[in-house]
């Protein structure tokens, strides 16, 4: 799915629109910080890379009206209509959890070591 980003929810939310609709992503297997100052930094760095920008959403998994999924933005050949229409990019997911402003919650392995690190 892709889509432009309209709104930054929270450190792991936005709301993007793709066609005439709006969905809201959550990015899969993470959770905020209870530190409220991670959260605001988070929110701040969301806003600066991706509000009013296109993104891709993979690994979609729908619960209810939430979207859970992984994010790439700034996609090389991102207007070409093929198999791999961003054959290059920033995944969101990854960044955001290096720059230690997400947790990760999930079970892979490679995620768990750079939310350690």
């Amino acid at each position: 799915m892709t889509g432009m980003v309209s709104k930054i929810n929270s450190a792991n939310n936005f709301t993007i629109i793709s066609g005439s609709k709006s969905y809201t992503v959550t990015l899969t297997d993470t959770k905020l910080y209870e530190n409220s100052q991670t959260n605001l930094d988070a929110v701040k760095y969301l806003t600066e890379k991706l509000l009013s920008k296109d993104v891709v959403i993979t690994d979609i998994v729908k619960q209810g009206d939430v979207i859970m999924g992984n994010a790439i933005y700034n996609c090389i050949n991102y207007n070409v209509k093929d198999d791999i229409p961003c054959s290059a990019g920033n995944v969101l997911n990854v960044e955001m959890l290096k720059l230690k402003l997400i947790q990760y919650s999930g079970s892979n392995e490679f995620l768990k070591k750079i939310s350690r690190e």
